[in-house]
């Protein structure tokens, strides 16, 4: 039967106004799960991933309250200015500009990874304030916990009921790859597993794992591994393209050509991935926990260990005077503890691409960074804390952390930074070597049992 014009007019005015009721609804609905979030105290940016993103446009938020656009979009000066409130309740899905654009704009912020977000993992930060919580109330009789400033020598003393959620982050890249350019010696993924099986052992604090998106997608069953290893470990996937992108533009050469994924450290200070933290402790994956080491997040700034003085400015600044000295301006980026911060990210960003743009070979690269960022303005954590140069036939046996043999090891060092896996290793430190030994070899067992090849 054919419809009268009149007819296919209401019937057309009917499905228009069902689409719009529809989306009035959603609207509703995402404002609700806002407003239902913000009930718990929590701040929007603790919560700025509740918003489901699944559409193959997927919002991409850059910071607390912004999203970018396109450079010449006629919504560009309204956006700047939108509230996280109002990206809820409005339709905002623009197309996504590339996550590394001009060079000359050092403003870019990497993402949490690339494509749907329903495809890559990110940690629950309710789940790891969960574990945060339990460890707080389970150090209940050693909740109150110090480490000494060895520049000013004063003792840094807090509770660390009162320090906020923290946790310890690594990142992991090129898992497959060996972890010194001579000899064979282990992966990066071999050393990750026993590291941070060691780690969940020595805490109960949160452990996150930060994984670069290229490294997931190549080899996801090795990092589902290594975040089964224990029931404190969580998962992140971050995007790599933002440092990978820059590095082919440039034509950046570096000494050793692994030093090129240590760019992508800079996404352990991106509070989309670690705002959870209010205090925050990376870890390299090629460390060794002895002992536990949750004082460190009593520190209220960059703290970092020291290495001896080796130049005459560094041994110039590092002189005591009334019992206090300045920081040297060297230490070792294999750990230290921080807060996640946007603004601290964007500056590493801007100087890492400086940096690329230098003519000639790079020797360092985050190690380099960190240095720019926090040149002598930091909290000077003891070496003990990152003890490394382990040399083997010889005493002391690292003259970097001024310890002498194997025993004086275990009296002092409370993290160990090296190849452990190493001849030089198994002369020196044979205890820990097989210490290490069994540490990889759990927890592999532990990650096959779960996650079977």
């Amino acid at each position: 039967m054919r419809l009268s014009g009149r007819s296919q007019i209401h019937i057309a005015l009917g499905f228009l106004a069902a689409l719009i009721v529809a989306r009035y609804t959603i609207d509703l609905q995402r404002l609700h799960c806002h407003n239902a979030f913000a009930l718990d105290g929590a701040s929007e940016w603790d919560h700025i991933h509740a918003y489901p993103t699944q559409s193959k446009e997927t919002l991409q938020l850059v910071g607390p309250a912004r999203i970018q656009t396109q450079p010449d979009h006629d919504l560009k000066a309204e956006l700047d200015t939108l509230t996280f409130r109002d990206i809820l309740t409005r339709d905002m899905h623009k197309k996504q500009v590339p996550l590394v654009g001009d060079p000359k704009n050092t403003t870019i912020r990497p993402s949490l990874s690339e494509g749907p977000s329903s495809v890559t993992p990110k940690a629950s930060q309710l789940d790891i304030l969960k574990v945060w919580e339990a460890a707080v109330a389970k150090a209940e009789a050693h909740v109150e916990r110090s480490y000494t400033d060895t520049c000013s020598l004063k003792r840094v003393a807090c509770n660390l009921r009162h320090v906020g959620p923290a946790g310890y982050i690594y990142y992991l890249a090129d898992l497959t790859a060996s972890v010194t350019t001579t000899g064979n010696v282990g992966t990066y993924y071999d050393y990750a597993l026993a590291s941070v099986l060691r780690l969940s052992k020595m805490t109960d604090f949160p452990i996150l794992l930060l994984v670069a998106n290229s490294t997931w997608k190549s080899n996801e069953i090795l990092v589902n591994h290594i975040q089964s290893v224990a029931s404190n470990v969580f998962l992140t996937v971050v995007d790599d393209t933002f440092y990978m992108r820059p590095l082919a533009r440039y034509g950046v050469r570096h000494t050793r050509g692994k030093l090129r994924h240590a760019y992508g450290t800079i996404q352990v200070f991106n509070p989309q991935a670690t705002g959870m933290f209010m205090r925050a402790a990376f870890v390299d994956v090629d460390t060794f926990v002895l002992t536990n080491i949750d004082e460190v997040f009593c520190s209220t700034k960059f703290s970092a260990s020291e290495r001896p003085s080796t130049t005459s400015s560094s041994r110039k600044r590092g002189v005591r005077v009334k019992g206090f000295r300045q920081p040297s301006g060297t230490y070792n980026g294999g750990f230290f503890v921080f807060k996640p911060s946007q603004e601290t990210m964007d500056r590493f960003i801007a100087e890492m691409l400086k940096q690329m743009q230098q003519p000639g070979e790079k020797k360092f690269a985050m190690q380099q960074l960190l240095h720019v960022v926090y040149p002598a303005d930091y909290v000077c954590l003891s070496h003990n804390y990152n003890c490394m140069g382990i040399r083997a036939d010889i005493s002391p046996v690292s003259s970097k952390c001024q310890v002498l043999d194997e025993a004086d090891v275990f009296a002092k060092v409370k993290v160990l930074h090296g190849k452990f896996s190493s001849d030089v290793f198994e002369k020196a430190l044979p205890r820990i070597h097989e210490m290490w030994k069994e540490s990889n070899a759990e927890a592999l067992t532990i990650a096959r049992r779960i996650h079977p090849v």
